[in-house]
């Protein structure tokens, strides 16, 4: 099993010159944290999907980061492993 995940949980603020009655910063876009946790031979899958929905080529794109997962249970059922993740 493998996790990966993206950066970036702050919102990003554009700073602006400022006008009459504005603060001068304005939410240009939210960042989200994405972990998905995939079998190792659906990873390469996974990290080409995710990559072409996020490619926009400007900064800010994020990373992804792949590491190990040793084991998973599911608190209802108690099942783990491979089983756990379906």
């Amino acid at each position: 099993m493998a996790m990966g995940g993206g950066s970036g949980c702050l919102p990003r603020w554009v700073v602006r010159p400022v006008s009459t009655g504005s603060t001068g910063k304005e939410l240009r876009d939210e960042r989200v944290k994405v972990e998905v946790v995939v079998d190792d031979g659906k990873l390469q899958t996974a990290l080409d999907a995710i990559v072409k929905a996020a490619h926009t080529g400007q900064i800010g794109d994020g990373k992804i980061f792949v590491s190990s997962v040793d084991d998973c249970v599911r608190i209802r059922t108690g099942e783990t492993g491979k089983d756990a993740i379906g």
